[in-house]
């Protein structure tokens, strides 16, 4: 057994993962979890899985873990947060250069190997390349108005994938995940001779145009169902049926309306 399935509780032993099946099902039952996991036990394994791999509190990792884009994301201060507490460096402190409010203007973040003495320093951020590779124009985007803030997230997003990309296991922060979802930019194609030639021109991500998915009819009977509370319900059921609600197609409108309308049968025949 190697040392990460040791710190693992899910993956650890059969009697680990009925622990945490234990563990899941409690937390599952908190109404002081996000939405997303009340209700949903494999959501709330996940989250311990996530927590034990770290060394980080469930709760903590059920508060700052998103889904943007269908992939999970840790919030930005929740990274930072993690990395000055491990024990294994110094908290990161951010180091400036080039002129406020022009595109040289940026930083990187610092800390100290505590072990080896050794200074660890990330990538420069600036406003510069925030602009070339499309964050700061993106809609919605945070950049022209939190400037400061969004360099020293990105300057420690950047810093953690090279010094201590097992804190992150990988994942974007939220904020990265946004940006990087909008400068994708899908090719779009209207048919097959234009699909064609966007393979043959060697563009990627065609994205045949599709008709927009109806959401009304299961939105009222969930409204009906559950009243006020009808959206988180119904995302609540999207998970449980392994849907993401926010990018769910026809089909998927279909199994979602057939349970619910099952959820009423059912409800229905439990009062008679």
């Amino acid at each position: 057994m190697n040392n990460e399935t040791k710190n693992n509780i899910v993956l650890a032993s059969s009697d680990g993962f009925e622990l945490a099946q234990r563990l899941a099902k409690a937390l599952s039952c908190s109404t002081m979890v996000p939405t997303t996991y009340q209700g949903n036990i494999p959501n709330c394994i996940i989250a311990l899985e996530i927590a034990s791999r770290i060394g980080s509190s469930v709760f903590a990792v059920m508060q700052h873990l998103y889904i943007v884009g269908g992939r999970p994301a840790f919030d930005s201060t929740f990274l930072i947060g993690t990395v000055n507490s491990c024990g294994r460096f110094s908290p990161l402190r951010f180091v400036w250069s080039g002129d406020q409010n022009t595109d040289s203007w940026g930083c990187r973040a610092v800390a100290t190997d505590i072990a080896s003495g050794h200074e660890c320093t990330g990538s420069l951020i600036t406003i510069g390349m925030a602009k070339v590779e499309g964050w700061y124009g993106r809609k919605g985007s945070k950049w022209p108005t939190m400037p400061e803030q969004m360099l020293q997230y990105r300057a420690a997003a950047f810093w953690s994938r090279i010094y201590a990309p097992e804190l992150s296991l990988g994942m974007s922060t939220v904020d990265e995940a946004r940006d990087i979802e909008h400068t994708e930019n899908p090719v779009v194609v209207e048919n097959l001779s234009s699909l064609t030639k966007v393979l043959s021109d060697g563009q990627v991500k065609p994205k045949i145009e599709e008709k927009k998915v109806d959401l009304s009819e299961i939105h009222g009977i969930a409204s009906e169902m559950h009243g006020s509370a009808w959206k988180e319900a119904l995302i609540r059921l999207c998970d449980s049926l392994g849907v993401d609600y926010y990018r769910i197609c026809q089909d998927e409108v279909e199994m979602v309306k057939e349970e619910l309308l099952r959820e009423i049968s059912d409800s229905t025949d439990w009062s008679e």
